[in-house]
């Protein structure tokens, strides 16, 4: 019996991948074999750069 998309073990997944405008430049990247995944996995969103302590591009003057 396969688990449902709720059941499965969440999965990391660069932001930028999905969609989310969270990199250092500002920009989304994203990809569409990401997104396909995204409707199958349970795929958590997160941003490396920000993570890093990269500086948020939105904050810049």
């Amino acid at each position: 019996m396969s688990k449902n998309k709720c059941e499965k073990d969440p999965v990391l997944c660069s932001a930028c991948l999905l969609g989310v405008r969270c990199p250092f430049d500002g920009n989304s990247y994203p990809k569409e074999k990401v997104l396909e995944l995204a409707e199958k996995e349970n795929l958590i969103p997160i941003c490396p750069e920000q993570l890093g302590g990269a500086i948020d591009s939105k904050n810049l003057v």
